[in-house]
């Protein structure tokens, strides 16, 4: 999440986005990409990549389990472009991360 806050241009932003999702659970960011992108409404200007990170790691913290997850990603995918979030999918599928720090 921090390569998001701190990405230069939407490009990276997206570049950054698509690894966060190729490191989540394949059936939970599909869903919850799929449950944001139908809740999309044009964002206010406040919603700056700060505040929305913010918002998805707190949430995270409490989510507990795969419904809360699941409620967390798609509310911060809904403040994101449909376009955005199709294109940063794409990209995780197409080019996955590995977390060697999930395996040492």
């Amino acid at each position: 999440a921090d390569c998001i806050v701190s990405a230069a241009d939407i490009t990276e932003g997206k570049a950054c986005l698509s690894v966060y999702l190729s490191l989540l659970p394949k059936d939970l960011a599909l869903e919850a990409t799929a449950k944001g992108k139908k809740g999309f409404a044009l964002a206010p200007e406040e919603d700056d990549p700060h505040r929305l990170v913010s918002a998805l790691r707190g949430c995270m913290n409490v989510a507990g389990e795969w419904a809360g997850a699941l409620f967390c990603l798609s509310d911060f995918f809904s403040a994101l472009p449909p376009q955005l979030v199709d294109d940063a999918m794409g990209m995780a599928q197409r080019h996955p991360v590995f977390d060697f720090g999930l395996y040492h």
